[in-house]
């Protein structure tokens, strides 16, 4: 099993969408351990957000394995943890910081993305709030 990171443009959506979508996410500040109801139309505008997909990590295989070297590229957390929760503005240090973690090399079976690609989509919405989303 392995999850898909992708970084969102805060397009088409707002804050509150955000921590709806957000709420039954254990561990981000938008979990609410009641549970609400997913607004489905809700989602719908956080799916349809701009967005480029940076890389994939898996959950069981390092488990398994003793491995964590296998849990995919260590960029994929670089990015997550630089984009955080707090919503961050495109700037060139956030783009130079996402480059730089991606132009490491890793040797897992995982997929990784085109560094290119992604700096040219961040570029491409410099200025613009975006937020990591692992599906």
């Amino acid at each position: 099993m392995s999850a898909d990171l992708h970084i969102h443009v805060l397009e088409g959506c707002t804050e509150e969408d955000l921590s709806n979508f957000f709420a039954c996410t254990i561990g981000t500040k938008y979990f609410d351990e009641e549970l609400p109801d997913c607004d489905l139309v809700v989602w719908e505008r956080v799916v349809n957000t701009p967005n480029i997909w940076v890389g994939e990590r898996s959950y069981p295989t390092p488990a398994v394995f003793n491995d964590a070297t296998r849990f995919g590229p260590a960029y994929v957390q670089v990015v997550e943890d630089a984009i955080g929760e707090d919503l961050p503005v495109v700037d060139d240090a956030l783009i130079w910081k996402i480059r730089k973690a991606m132009a490491a090399v890793h040797k897992t079976p995982c997929e990784a993305a085109s560094t290119a690609k992604v700096v040219k989509f961040l570029k491409r919405h410099r200025g613009k709030r975006v937020f990591a989303v692992l599906w």
